[in-house]
């Protein structure tokens, strides 16, 4: 019900503005994140890259038409993030290298790959060499969560899982049979792991 209301609100506003209009204005939204992030905290760069690369994504899917649906996907991801975080507790896999929890999985990484993942896959053809840039710009996101000890590897490893699966795995039925079942199967290994270490 809620991205039939998305999408209502996304036509009506693509209708009086224009497609070409919101998606520059999302572009200036993002060099803004990263502009104004840069200026408040320079050490926390990956903070900015990690909003810009979604936000990025929102204006390349607003130009396709397909806005609503990528909130829609972007807003799944991060309920799984958030729910693993919260239902692991305080399971070894959900501790972060500096002490604190709700490590698991990183939710700058799952942002960050989202974002490219939908720019490299859809929006590539836009930009020359925007499908490296994204890609780096991703890996970058989730190297820096390592380097300054705030998630492991496989926290950001599990985030950027989760990332690509909800902009992959979370679009409207056409061929993705294959890539569901898999993903299933994959989330119920996952579960089974993380359930077994509990014991």
């Amino acid at each position: 019900m809620f991205l039939h209301w998305l999408r209502a609100a996304a036509s009506a506003i693509r209708a009086r503005i224009g497609r070409r209009h919101i998606a520059a204005a999302i572009v200036l939204v993002a060099v803004g994140i990263i502009v104004g992030g840069l200026l408040d905290r320079p050490d926390r760069i990956d903070d900015q890259v990690q909003s810009a690369l979604p936000t990025l994504g929102l204006a390349c899917a607003t130009l396709r038409g397909g806005a609503a649906e990528y909130v829609g996907r972007f807003a799944a991801g991060m309920g799984v993030v958030h729910g693993l975080k919260n239902a692991l507790g305080d399971a070894e896999i959900n501790q972060r290298p500096e002490g604190k929890s709700h490590g698991f999985p990183s939710g700058h990484a799952a942002a960050a790959t989202y974002g490219a993942s939908y720019l490299m896959r859809e929006c590539a053809g836009m930009v020359p060499y925007g499908a490296a840039a994204a890609a780096i710009a991703a890996g970058f996101v989730g190297a820096a969560r390592v380097e300054d000890g705030h998630h492991s590897i496989t926290q950001v490893l599990g985030g950027a899982i989760i990332g690509a699966g909800s902009d992959l795995v979370l679009r409207r039925p056409r061929s993705r049979t294959w890539v569901a079942r898999h993903w299933q199967a994959l989330l119920r290994a996952l579960k089974r792991a993380f359930l077994a270490n509990d014991d």
